[in-house]
């Protein structure tokens, strides 16, 4: 039945298509908003600003009005993906997968700032959203499924781009917000400018937190600043420094036994639970003409993490966790136009370079647990380094369509040193020091056509992540690092997106079809037990819409039907070959509706639908799913100064924003009741 309904949806897709081109003329966008929905720049396809329309693949492209409090509700609004969130900043990403957690979770998507990830591929964490900076960003951009050449290990599932507002953008504003549970934000963004000398500066600040929390024992407080300065070092140099810092307070509430319950939902069984992190990001991105139609870019950068949290995620033994690392790489690239080629119309081909060293530690205080034993479970060190060579060319077929073909070679080595006894402890088994090394090899092949203002692509990619090292060497009894390979995907996707309709009734889309398929998945059941080198099948289709009936009036809508399900199966947790990967629901709906009826208000309405899902890898436990609907209202209230007024979950629902079990028992994030929040912004 999966698959009959999944060539359905291609068929259907396919017939979309076809239909396009039987539009009569009039039906089509005009040139304003043609140049607004296809020809609007985007940077994370080639790391340079290229054209929306010619990207073989899919995009989202999030502005900066809808970045909201936290990137977690930005996210909401893309097709294919879902996020849980636990307390504060903590969350759990699925981007076309189910939602991942250990390794798995932090090593399948790769979340950046302009280009530069945040952390170094083999030392991420499942909560990577807790550095973003969406304060102080122009836009988010996300690609679902594998990424191009330019992106090398995490690059699986997904990227996520966080694009920071130029220095030169002469706007500067002050934004205050507060609600319910003692929750605040303030932010300002100032810039300054020498337009004479060609520099430019712009500091962002942005204090925010909860001082109750829904929860008991569940508040956070954290800063974030960056500081960016432009400047031009002669006719064909431009310079561009970004530095970013975080740093992060938090109180945390674990899981509870019931979301329906609103009295057990705001307990805090954890009660001292924490996460205090800080990290620390600079770059430089240098950017020079060269002779013959090239564009040479050069980024140095460092990034310094550390980080302490208490596990309360593992069966009560609550072993406290402290890690850290700090990074220096370079990213290079070249970019070569060919306006006379008939064969090449573009090049860029580089390397990137970066070394890591990190330390992790594992300690348990608490009685024994399941075979948690206390004392210090982990205690080690790694020093990675990464190369990576990568070429991408694009190749005109005619004047419409577009052949992209790229090829990623990297290699990722580390040296281990564990700093305690070797072998097992409990249930863990702690490898001796040693060195392991992978190579990895990524092809990719896009398509894109254009026939008026609609576009037809279809991509053919491989993605590859290095294991983590928390997969390599933070082990259970009866693994060794052997056992472990470098994950790789493979991905085909089929899509089309456009303009139908006058600038007074538009309709904007884009659909995706995908089927991608994956082997040496290594990741964590339920039992808190690392499986190694599983095989997951993942299809599904993906719309994207949004429709202006009136000037005054528009509508979106981002809708997913897919399956994510086990190819292999593993006896000792019960997964079995064909069912549903646990956490995967197949159906996720958002839609807006935002009304101005004048130029200084306006009603945003927004409807989430996350389907049912099992939460456990035998597929015999279940949760049902939920519907969460809020509404926004914004009004001018003087020049540049806007207020705002939030209603979150309008009608109350009793929902869990994560359903798990584990260790014999259901366990969820409740939802939060209906709560409230209110903003005053003013730009000068």
């Amino acid at each position: 039945m999966q698959r009959v309904f999944f060539i359905r949806c291609f068929l259907a897709a396919c017939f979309a298509g076809a239909s396009f081109f039987f539009i009569p003329s009039w039906a089509l966008a005009d040139d304003s908003q043609k140049a607004l929905m296809l020809n609007s720049l985007i940077v994370t396809g080639k790391r340079a600003e290229s054209l929306k329309q010619n990207m073989p693949g899919n995009i989202k492209v999030i502005s900066e009005d809808e970045t909201f409090i936290h990137p977690v509700e930005a996210l909401a609004g893309v097709p294919g993906v879902m996020m849980h969130r636990g307390s504060g900043v903590e969350h759990l990403t699925a981007i076309r997968s189910p939602v991942l957690v250990g390794g798995a979770g932090a090593g399948s998507f790769l979340f950046m700032e302009d280009g530069i990830a945040f952390r170094a591929a083999g030392f991420s964490n499942v909560n990577a959203l807790l550095d973003a900076q969406n304060e102080h960003s122009e836009r988010i951009e996300v690609i679902r499924g594998p990424g191009p050449a330019m992106y090398g290990s995490n690059a699986v599932h997904g990227l996520v781009n966080f694009i920071t507002t130029s220095p030169y953008d002469a706007d500067s504003d002050m934004q205050a917000r507060f609600g319910s549970y003692g929750r605040y934000r303030l932010t300002s963004n100032m810039t300054s400018q020498n337009k004479g000398a060609g520099k430019a500066y712009r500091l962002g600040v942005t204090l925010s937190g909860e001082t109750e929390g829904y929860r008991a024992a569940s508040g956070f407080d954290q800063q974030k600043i960056k500081f960016q300065s432009g400047w031009k070092g002669g006719a064909d140099t431009n310079y561009r420094l970004i530095i970013s810092a975080n740093h992060l307070e938090q109180e945390t509430a674990g899981y509870a036994s019931s979301y329906r319950d609103r009295q057990v939902a705001k307990m805090n069984t954890d009660d001292n639970a924490f996460r205090n992190a800080e990290s620390l990001r600079a770059a430089l991105y240098t950017e020079t003409s060269l002779s013959g139609n090239k564009t040479l870019r050069i980024t140095p950068y460092m990034r310094y993490h550390d980080m302490r949290f208490l596990m309360h995620f593992l069966a009560s033994a609550d072993p406290e966790e402290s890690n850290r690392h700090y990074s220096f790489g370079v990213q290079s690239a070249i970019t070569q136009k060919f306006d006379d080629s008939e064969f090449l119309s573009e090049l860029v081909y580089g390397l990137d370079v970066e070394a890591t060293e990190g330390e992790l530690m594992q300690i348990q205080t608490r009685p024994a647990q399941f075979g948690f034993l206390p004392g210090i479970h982990y205690d080690y060190s790694v020093k990675a380094e990464t190369f990576a060579g990568f070429i991408q060319g694009e190749m005109p077929m005619g004047k419409a369509s577009l052949l992209t073909a790229g090829l990623r070679g990297e290699h990722t080595s580390y040296t281990y040193d564990n700093k305690t006894s070797d072998g097992s402890f409990g249930r863990f088994f702690r490898p001796a020091d040693r060195e392991d090394d992978f190579l990895t090899w990524s092809p990719k092949l896009g398509w894109v056509s254009k026939i008026e203002q609609q576009t037809f692509f279809a991509n053919l990619t491989r993605g590859h992540r290095a294991p983590q090292t928390t997969d390599l060497y933070r082990l259970r009894n009866g693994q060794t690092p052997e056992t472990l390979k470098a994950e790789q995907i493979d991905s085909f996707e089929i899509g089309m997106r456009g303009l139908i309709g006058k600038s007074t009734a538009s309709l904007s889309y884009e659909i995706a079809v995908y089927k991608m398929q994956k082997k040496h998945f290594h990741f964590r059941d339920s039992n808190s037990e690392n499986v190694s080198n599983g095989k997951t099948d993942h299809e599904g289709i993906e719309l994207d819409l949004q429709f202006s009936p009136t000037q005054n009036l528009i509508l979106s809508s981002q809708l997913t039907y897919a399956v994510h399900s086990y190819d292999f199966s593993h006896a000792p947790n019960g997964i079995v070959k064909g069912r549903d990967i646990d956490t995967a629901p197949r159906r996720l709906g958002h839609v807006t509706a935002i009304w101005t009826p004048d130029d200084v208000s306006s009603l945003k309405l927004s409807w989430q639908h996350i389907g049912k899902y099992f939460t456990d890898e035998r597929n015999s436990n279940t949760y049902s799913g939920h519907e969460v609907v809020d509404v926004t209202l914004v009004r001018g209230i003087a020049d540049g100064a806007f207020l705002s007024l939030s209603v979150i979950n309008l009608f109350d629902e009793k929902y869990a924003k994560r359903a798990d079990y584990a260790f014999g028992n259901a366990r969820y994030f409740p939802g939060e009741a209906r709560h409230f929040n209110i903003g005053l912004k003013k730009a000068f």
